[in-house]
């Protein structure tokens, strides 16, 4: 089963993850929008219940996606807090998501 497991892992992953990384930044945008005041944990939270209710995986991996898409918000948040500081949330959406994951030129 684990064999099944890594190369679908393998096959989708590529194509996937770029765009579910997108998505993810854009839903922990929406978060700050949506639910202010909130602490962190609730916005994690509101973030990984959307990514749960919309991503359909096959049964053998959905006990995996919900501490796999929290490992992705916390992924996006420590991006954001080390490129934009930790008060991001008044930045607009369009400059986050062009500058957060742009790759580092090199020196």
């Amino acid at each position: 089963m684990w064999m099944r497991i890594k190369k679908w892992l393998l096959v989708n992953a590529e194509r996937v993850v770029p765009s579910l990384r997108l998505w993810a930044l854009q839903l922990v945008l929406e978060a700050e929008e949506k639910i202010p005041g909130k602490t962190g944990a609730q916005k994690r939270e509101y973030v990984v219940r959307k990514l749960d209710e919309a991503v359909r995986l096959p049964w053998w991996l959905e006990p995996f996606d919900a501490p796999l898409f929290g490992l992705l918000v916390d992924i996006i948040c420590n991006r954001l807090n080390e490129k934009h500081g930790h008060v991001w949330n008044n930045l607009l959406a369009k400059e986050i998501i062009a500058t957060t994951f742009a790759k580092e030129q090199p020196r």
